[in-house]
């Protein structure tokens, strides 16, 4: 039996369409720029294809020596705690009437927050919990995240999950970087998370904490802390403690802004 042309079209447009839906998120296909004998290998794809906290480019690239903004950690950081929520690991809720307080303190007022900026939900409900800063309403997301920065950020988002005990099973000495001054504001995070394996130093034992961290250093401590809170032995989801803000109350003008 002979097909005719109509027939031979909507034929092949089905095949196109099976293999359309059958063909790997663009996530989940190689890298250009991340082959698999790179040592960022195993982070990068956890990253991206196990928990879904970062993304690659369009053009299949991630770009991993590239400085990231407090807008993209806000990001991060709330998608690590969407995947930790949606493992049951997790507990929180943040009403509804928090998150438009911290729109208006960020976007009102001196806040220099964008209106329908893309990372408005992620630092809503991260300042919402204390895990994040805005200083006078402040929150300066294009600026770049430092080394010192990110294992801050880091180590204040385990302890505000309570997870304790963050010392890696290692018969070596600890690990001290040679840059980090006893006093320095950050040596407790930066410690703790080398010792765990969190984060790590270059071939020469410095931490470089003024350096701008990279994406493959937001990629290596995001998954590596995910994986210590995945491995915790927990009897119940965890129950984070939030700090207690401040809170002040907003009256609405005629023309339509707010204030206090």
């Amino acid at each position: 039996m002979s097909l005719r042309l109509p027939h031979i079209k909507r034929f092949v447009g089905l095949c196109l369409s099976a293999c359309l839906l059958w063909s790997p998120p663009a996530q989940a296909a190689r890298l250009i720029d991340v082959p698999s004998q790179d040592p960022a290998f195993h982070s990068v794809h956890q990253a991206i294809e196990r928990y879904k906290i970062l993304e690659a480019y369009p053009d299949q690239t991630f770009r991993g020596k590239t400085p990231f903004t407090r807008y993209q950690l806000a990001q991060a950081s709330f998608m690590a705690l969407q995947y930790l929520k949606q493992i049951g690991k997790l507990q929180i809720e943040t009403p509804l009437s928090t998150f438009g307080y911290y729109r208006i303190l960020l976007q009102e007022n001196g806040g220099d927050l964008p209106a329908r900026h893309w990372a408005i939900s992620a630092i809503q409900e991260l300042f919402a919990h204390g895990l994040i800063s805005a200083p006078n309403n402040r929150f300066g997301g294009a600026a770049k995240v430092t080394r010192y920065e990110l294992a801050a950020q880091l180590f204040g988002f385990l302890k505000w999950l309570q997870i304790d005990n963050m010392t890696a099973d290692l018969s070596s000495r600890p690990v001290i970087p040679r840059d980090l001054p006893s006093e320095h504001w950050a040596h407790d995070a930066v410690t703790t998370l080398l010792n765990a394996g969190i984060l790590s130093l270059d071939a020469n034992g410095y931490f470089k904490g003024n350096s701008p961290a990279n994406h493959y250093d937001l990629a290596q401590g995001l998954v590596e802390a995910l994986q210590w809170i995945e491995k915790s032995e927990l009897k119940a989801p965890l129950l984070p403690k939030d700090p207690v803000l401040p809170q002040v109350e907003f009256k609405i003008r005629r023309d339509g802004k707010w204030a206090k």
